[in-house]
């Protein structure tokens, strides 16, 4: 028998042509097979989709490894599962903009008297929150403005901080692949809890962070095999670089906007 895309001989078992990759159709055309056929196109998935939600769920640091160790046709591109995981999460957020945004709007304010009543002091100025919420809401217009732009900046980041801090033996390539990964799960945690926020209780939104974060310690953990003591140290370090960097970067914005307002 011989390969319909390339003629090269294949054996009748075979699944896939060994020299050209194609997929070696026996069967008729059905209405199944022509949707298992858009969605592969389309989507660039033929079951691979739910195989790498499911491994990356239940079995995160085998499926991270495998990936990276050469198993490809199993698993979804990592960048095609982060974009399936962003535009889902985009287009909820713009569906539910004004939710969203009542929701932030609402959660600030809670804070607010949390603070009021437990530190006193600036907190508990009328001036101050106002002026706090006011920051919150321009800055949550921004992030839905410019969610997909931000989230795509922010993957190299968190690669650099990953790769710097856990290092040997995957190179930035492969925590590129990492990240990819479990960012893309974690926009899935934010789509489907921010739904159970808009409809169930508030209390929800807070569960798509925690999520993401347990996913990205276990994750790590396994795939390093790391003790909880390690993994802890090095997360405390992430989470340091994070703030430095933040640090850094205010810096530097103020010393450029006070040079530009004297000089421009």
């Amino acid at each position: 028998m011989n390969c319909k895309n390339c003629t090269h001989p294949i054996n009748a078992e075979a699944n896939y042509c060994e020299k050209c990759g194609g997929k070696i159709v026996l069967s008729r055309i059905n209405v199944k097979s022509l949707l298992t056929q858009a969605a592969s196109n389309i989507f660039g998935w033929d079951n691979r989709y739910f195989a790498t939600i499911r491994g990356l769920l239940t079995k995160p640091g085998k499926t991270l490894y495998a990936y990276i160790d050469g198993t490809r046709n199993r698993y979804m591109n990592p960048f095609s599962f982060l974009l399936i995981g962003l535009t889902l999460c985009v287009f909820v957020f713009k569906f539910y903009s004004q939710d969203y945004l009542a929701i932030s709007e609402e959660a600030n304010k809670q804070q607010l008297v949390w603070m009021a009543d437990t530190f006193g002091g600036i907190y508990a100025d009328e001036a101050y929150q106002k002026q706090s919420l006011e920051l919150n809401s321009k800055m949550q217009n921004f992030i839905l403005k410019y969610f997909n732009l931000v989230s795509f900046l922010l993957i190299p980041v968190y690669t650099l901080f990953t790769w710097l801090i856990f290092r040997k033996p995957f190179n930035y390539g492969e925590h590129l692949v990492i990240n990819s990964y479990l960012q893309g799960v974690g926009f899935h945690f934010t789509t489907i809890f921010f739904l159970l926020t808009v409809f169930v209780h508030p209390s929800f939104f807070l569960v798509a962070s925690l999520g993401t974060f347990t996913l990205y310690c276990i994750s790590l953990k396994l795939l390093y095999k790391l003790s909880w003591a390690e993994l802890i140290l090095k997360i405390l370090l992430f989470i340091g670089l994070g703030i430095l960097t933040v640090i850094v970067l205010g810096v530097l914005l103020f010393i450029g906007g006070f040079l530009f307002g004297k000089y421009f």
